[in-house]
């Protein structure tokens, strides 16, 4: 098949379309959709595919099918698969492949459902390979989703894990491959990953005396590797992605408590997990009765945040200019450090705060509980949302004027240098304008979107995916749902009092949060230029190759390295960026459970 059409059978063949473009070896793989002529023109064309190589000695056919039952697109299934040997009769056996394919009822599950009689598209997979050693390879420990294991095996084999990083076995278990066979296993699942962003399974084979993928697809994780509880911190968004080591250090300096030993915050998945108890602190059971007292209560203890987070903002801009001119005639990095130490205090007091509004939030839900009733998942998120400041609503409209706009004229949002000379001057309005506005978020790594014509672009694809005004849109929603509800329980004129102080002292709160993430935006803008100070030292030094490489250390790993003590620096750093193309388009769940 040409590459367009390869891409369009779906996720497995486009994958792997993917991972050749990248350079990963594979084999002489084909797939080739069946047409409604299954005797004429669909075998002519598995027969010259076959034709091409006949003279290797393994020859596999695979049949695949995939459904557009529900308008959803599903994962292809390869049912069949049947090997052909030197001197078989070709026909004969896809003829056989296909008798396998029309015994087989086309029933895909689809979101827990089971849909027959669905559109289906059916397709033959033509795989050739040498003799000699095979398997599969999972780029993470698919029993465990330990991301820091390799897992390959035969199948006939043990699985045998390797240390992702040095390659080092991590297990005993006996296998049926050779320990140079394993290791170019795991790297070609490594490899693979890279290109995707997200864990495979693949197989693999030798062909013309090099180990090669043959398929790729998918791993479905069910994470259970840590040794106790972890969720994912979500203080400003649900999940940012990847998260820099120099703000997985400040988040974990804001979320520890003071009989804490070990990280509170640690970096899985290149995100930022909290380590969590059972029960989550600041959210008591509240009874029915009480629910009134409580909601009173609540309402008065919002007054101590609300007063918190106006006096940070009224000293914000005063302290940071005091840090920079106390730092303004740093030379030396001892010097460059304390900059950097008092920046990264302004932060984290900034992620202090934000918690302590994350923890009212998780009160107030409570009490609304006791007294309506479990709400919907979906309302809890509308509620606890934090609400865009004007500023901030007023830039997002800029940067979605202009986004629409160019996709009006051009049809894209173009690269800078494409970009029409009557549009380059409003392009670079809006770049001027943004030049010290950078998203929200917790990561030190995003810079402001007029800091270049590539955040611009960047930020500008990103307006066109966000939802104008859906968070408050669901806000009313979910309040107008909560009213509905207190209003038909018993005492329902009662509860729908406490239930509309309760909203309100949620919008507050909401209110609060995005104010604090603006507050922390600053903040990060200048503890990310403090650390590239300091970078830019260590690569004077041979200690870094890049100044932003500084994101990429915590801060005791910045003092350490400072102070002259040897760590090997740059390699963690390139390990690390690393794992942020591993993970950047993994879909990292919420929590992770203990080992059993």
């Amino acid at each position: 098949m040409r590459r367009d059409e390869l891409v369009a059978m779906g996720e497995e063949t486009a994958d792997l379309a993917r991972v050749v473009d990248l350079g990963v070896p594979f084999g002489a793989i084909w797939v080739i959709g069946l047409s409604d002529d299954a005797e004429g023109k669909t075998l002519a064309a598995v027969t010259a595919a076959l034709a091409l190589d006949l003279t290797r000695p393994v020859v596999e056919l695979g049949a695949f099918f995939r459904t557009h039952a529900l308008a959803a697109r599903c994962r292809k299934l390869w049912p069949a698969t049947i090997a052909l040997r030197r001197g078989d009769d070709v026909r004969a056996r896809v003829h056989e492949l296909f008798r396998v394919l029309e015994s087989r009822e086309m029933l895909v599950a689809i979101g827990g459902v089971t849909v027959a009689g669905a559109r289906t598209e059916v397709g033959v997979r033509v795989t050739v390979r040498d003799e000699g050693a095979s398997g599969v390879a999972a780029s993470v420990d698919p029993r465990t989703g330990d991301p820091d294991v390799v897992a390959v095996w035969s199948e006939s084999g043990t699985p045998a894990l390797l240390d992702r990083k040095t390659m080092r076995p991590l297990s005993d278990a006996p296998s049926d491959l050779r320990p140079d066979v394993v290791e170019r296993a795991a790297d070609l699942a490594d490899r693979a990953q890279l290109a995707l962003g997200r864990p495979v399974e693949l197989a693999f084979g030798h062909l013309r005396g090099r180990l090669v993928v043959l398929g790729v697809r998918p791993l479905a994780l069910a994470p259970c590797f840590t040794d106790a509880p972890y969720r994912r911190v979500a203080l400003l968004t649900a999940d940012e992605g990847p998260i820099a080591p120099l703000a997985i250090d400040a988040l974990d300096r804001a979320l520890r408590r003071a009989d804490d030993d070990a990280p509170r915050v640690l970096r899985i998945y290149a995100r930022a997990y909290r380590r969590v108890e059972a029960r989550i602190p600041g959210s008591p059971p509240v009874e029915g009765a009480s629910a009134l007292t409580r909601a009173a209560q609540i309402a008065s203890d919002l007054t101590r945040p609300v007063a918190a987070v106006r006096a940070f903002e009224e000293s914000l801009e005063a302290r940071l200019d005091e840090i920079d001119r106390a730092s303004a005639d740093a030379r030396t990095g001892a010097e460059m450090l304390v900059a950097l130490r008092d920046h990264q205090r302004v932060v984290v007091e900034a992620l202090s705060l934000l918690e302590s509004a994350r923890v009212a939030t998780l009160t107030a839900v409570s009490v609304l509980e006791a007294t309506c009733g479990t709400l919907p998942r979906e309302a809890v998120h509308a509620l606890a949302a934090l609400r865009r400041t004007r500023a901030r609503r007023r830039v997002d409209e800029r940067l979605l004027r202009l986004a629409r706009h160019l996709v009006d004229q051009i049809g894209e949002i173009p690269e800078a240098h494409r970009v029409p000379a009557a549009l380059r001057r409003r392009w670079d309005e809006v770049k001027l304008e943004l030049r010290d506005v950078r998203p929200i978020g917790v990561d030190v790594r995003p810079l402001p979107y007029g800091a270049s014509d590539a955040a611009l672009r960047a930020a500008l694809i990103d307006a066109l995916r966000t939802v104008t005004d859906a968070e408050e849109t669901a806000r009313r929603e979910a309040v107008r749902r909560l009213l509905a509800t207190a209003r038909g329980r018993p005492l329902g004129r009662m509860r729908e009092g406490i239930a509309g102080t309760l909203s309100m002292g949620l919008a507050q709160l909401a209110d609060i949060k995005g104010r604090m993430g603006e507050a922390l935006a600053i903040a990060l803008l200048r503890l990310r230029g403090s650390a590239s100070n300091v970078g830019a030292h260590l690569v004077d030094h041979g200690m870094l190759d890049d100044p932003d490489d500084a994101l990429y250390l915590g801060l005791g790993e910045i003092e350490e390295a400072i102070g002259g003590e040897p760590g090997a620096y740059a390699s963690r750093v390139r390990l690390r960026r690393e794992a942020d193309l591993r993970w950047r388009a993994l879909e990292a769940p919420r929590r992770l459970a203990a080992r059993a």
